[in-house]
């Protein structure tokens, strides 16, 4: 199970990411503190790829926050 993998060495890396528990599923979210956006995580067991995507729920303006802030991230 990748995503429980990853979320065990983000534990161990002393992360900041707020983690929950990690399901039997092929995808994981984390919450980046703010309730418009966001991360999936995905895994593809047939191919042995994750796959990570920010996800904004119709906000333009965090969007073009994230864009100007894009060098720091």
């Amino acid at each position: 199970m990748p995503l429980a993998q990853f979320k065990e060495y983000a534990q161990n890396k002393s992360s900041q990411l707020k983690l929950r528990k990690a399901y039997p599923q092929h995808w994981y979210d984390i919450s980046i503190g703010n309730s418009n956006a966001y991360i999936s995580l995905t895994a593809n067991s047939q191919t042995n790829l994750m796959a990570c995507e920010i996800y904004i729920l119709d906000s333009k303006d965090l969007f073009y926050e994230l864009e100007t802030n894009k060098s720091k991230i």
